[in-house]
């Protein structure tokens, strides 16, 4: 795996994973946004008894979804900071394969 990293790759996820975080983070308003809209409809009692039962069950959706999505984004964040890290090292790795190198001619 660290042999495919480079640094415009390294580049590259990282401008990505900030693009999907921001995206990720307005379906999580979205989300919450409507749950809120489902809430307010179960508190105010509007209709019948099925259709507080339907906003019941839409609100709690809306909150699972949006909770998946919020973890989703933490796990790509960990695995883009994992495949910098794995960069730095490669990097480092290689520096010192050349300081040895240059220190054996």
């Amino acid at each position: 795996m660290m042999e495919r990293l480079t640094v415009s790759r390294g580049e590259r996820t990282w401008k990505l994973y900030h693009l999907s975080w921001y995206i990720n983070i307005l379906i999580v308003l979205l989300l919450l946004t409507l749950a809120l809209h489902f809430y307010i409809e179960l508190l105010l009692g509007v209709g019948s008894p099925a259709e507080g039962a339907w906003n019941a069950t839409m609100m709690s959706i809306m909150v699972f979804v949006a909770i998946v999505l919020l973890l989703g984004a933490g796990i790509s964040r960990y695995q883009a900071r994992l495949e910098g890290q794995h960069l730095e090292l490669k990097l480092a790795i290689k520096e010192i394969g050349e300081r040895i190198e240059s220190l054996k001619k």
